[in-house]
């Protein structure tokens, strides 16, 4: 088990083997005995585990060289653990052969040091880095710990910084044990200064800047701000400057050239993107081919495109494929058992400006729901979740059934929402069953609070909610119903009120309210200090 946790640490490379150079004819042998060299046993790296993983064993016959050899390199390699691995022949006897497996291990990292931070921290650039002490280290380690620092300063928009490591060998018995000193120049604060563009003309630069969400330059009036530029963050705005393109007709846009360069004293940074538009396209034409159960006529209304109109990509996608309100045209088919169907859009440039839709439709078979099953509730009975379910076995599969049952199984407030997954399971070629994933959630509540009143001194509440009670099962619950207890009081019993309700949300099984709630409120005055008697109703001595 140890050499296998190794085995995911540690990186290594083959060195030449002197006997393969010395042997240019291939000979074969029987292994007579396999023996290791350079391994230190104890630390996880004992002679019989480095034998086994070789895949060489006594008895076999080996031919040197060979594929047996090579492959027994291989698999060595493959452990990360061995800066070096030969196969050499330390003997013959006769047809036999003694083999020596030659190994040199990675050093062993005895803790890192971090030299030059400021501001960044130790602990952020250690859990960066997840180095752990005692592990193999290996030269690729320390060259991708090198670029995480890096990208870290990079983040915090440190862009220059430089990270230079050292390997500090410890005076050891076996010299197995090292330091990795990551020696940091972190360099200046880098924000951004101006942004510009080239090549635009249907759009201001002022437009475009607004596309960009993490990349934004430095104004006065947010004289406080540093705005730091991050590359990964740059390329996600420039797929959304080419998306903006794209909602205005502009299919053909694209980013061509991005620059950066920096103040002359390294404290400002600034970027100059260059953008092809291409031509502005309007539709000519919308054609619908592959559908039988739907009309043209009634696809094109829910696409809600028509002839002349400027091509929106995001638009076209969301009202074919998913819109928020339903009314898209794959909607139109999943809402009545098309659960397999599909839609191909064909955009055909006609002339310099103008597209010709076609949209190939795949309608295929209807489905019916066979089984609506629930999964994942403890407490919760089957009943009250199937209650708010709108998907009902032998009924046609319907996406926005499904979908208005998960709002109100959210509204239940019982489960996490997060964790809310329908799950269709096709049958066969007509039947899907149905599954609603529930992870169950505490929705009861307790309170408790203290004030002071000038009537009544201190007062006090105590109370407590129960939101999925069985009034038949009050310590297991799940049936749905909700339990209210609620009691405040003041000093000397001089003012108290006792509620208790029971509310049953479907009564017989049927969406009717059930509540009944019983209360009780007592106050009496307390004795006048003034003349040592009780005064009521408000009367004064």
């Amino acid at each position: 088990m140890r050499l296998f946790f190794v085995l995911l640490l540690a990186t290594t490379t083959i060195g030449n083997s002197p006997a393969f150079a010395q042997r240019p004819t291939t000979e074969t042998y029987k292994i007579l005995g396999i023996s290791v060299e350079g391994n230190t046993p104890g630390s996880g790296t004992e002679s019989n585990a480095i034998i086994g993983r070789s895949g060489l064993r006594i008895g076999d016959d080996i031919t040197i060289p060979g594929d047996q050899t090579r492959q027994a390199i291989q698999r060595l390699w493959a452990l990360r653990i061995f800066s070096d691995v030969q196969i050499l022949i330390e003997r013959t006897v006769a047809d036999g052969a003694y083999l020596l497996l030659k190994v040199k291990e990675h050093p062993r990292l005895e803790r890192v040091e971090i030299d030059g931070q400021d501001d960044v921290s130790e602990d952020d650039i250690l859990k960066k880095i997840s180095l752990i002490n005692g592990q193999y280290l290996t030269p690729q380690e320390i060259k991708t710990s090198a670029t995480k620092i890096k990208l870290l300063y990079a983040e915090e928009g440190h862009l220059l910084a430089e990270v230079k490591p050292e390997v500090i060998r410890l005076d050891t018995a076996d010299g197995s044990r090292v330091i990795l000193k990551m020696s940091i120049e972190e360099g200046p604060s880098v924000s951004i200064d101006k942004i510009t563009f080239a090549g635009n003309t249907a759009f201001t630069e002022d437009d475009l800047k607004g596309t960009f969400d993490d990349t934004n330059e430095k104004t006065w009036w947010h004289f406080w701000s540093h705005p730091k530029f991050n590359r990964d963050k740059f390329e996600q705005d420039k797929q959304r400057l080419v998306s903006f393109y794209r909602k205005h007709g502009y299919l053909d846009a694209e980013v061509a050239t991005d620059s950066t360069w920096y103040s002359s004293d390294n404290r400002h940074v600034n970027i100059l993107t260059n953008v092809r538009e291409g031509a502005q396209y309007k539709v000519r034409d919308i054609s619908w081919e592959g559908n039988v159960v739907y009309s043209p006529a009634i696809l094109t209304e829910r696409l809600q495109f028509a002839t002349g109109d400027i091509y929106n990509e995001e638009r076209f996608e969301q009202n074919l494929r998913g819109n928020s309100d339903q009314s898209d045209v794959a909607s139109l088919y999943l809402d009545n058992g098309y659960l397999k169907f599909n839609l191909d859009p064909e955009l055909r440039r006609v002339g310099s400006d103008s597209l010709d839709i076609i949209v190939h439709v795949f309608e295929r078979n209807q489905f019916r729901i066979r089984l609506v099953d629930i999964v994942g509730n403890r407490k919760t009975r089957d009943y009250v979740i199937r209650r708010e379910l709108f998907t009902r076995p032998g009924d046609f599969f319907n996406r926005s059934a499904v979908i208005r049952s998960l709002r109100q199984l959210q509204q239940l407030n019982y489960f996490n929402p997060e964790k809310l997954k329908p799950e269709p399971r096709l049958v066969d070629d007509e039947n899907v069953d149905l599954v609603y994933e529930v992870e169950e959630k505490s929705s009861d509540n307790v309170n408790a609070s203290v004030g002071y009143s000038g009537s009544f001194g201190v007062t006090g509440a105590l109370g407590f909610t129960i939101n999925n009670f069985d009034l038949s099962q009050p310590f297991a619950g799940g049936a749905g119903q909700v339990l209210n207890f609620d009691w405040q009081f003041g000093e000397g019993a001089r003012f108290r009120t006792f509620s208790l309700s029971f509310t049953e949300p479907w009564l017989y099984n049927s969406p009717t309210t059930l509540g009944v709630s019983l209360y009780d409120t007592r106050q009496r005055a307390g004795a006048d200090r003034r003349c040592g008697r009780t005064t009521a109703r408000g009367r004064s001595c």
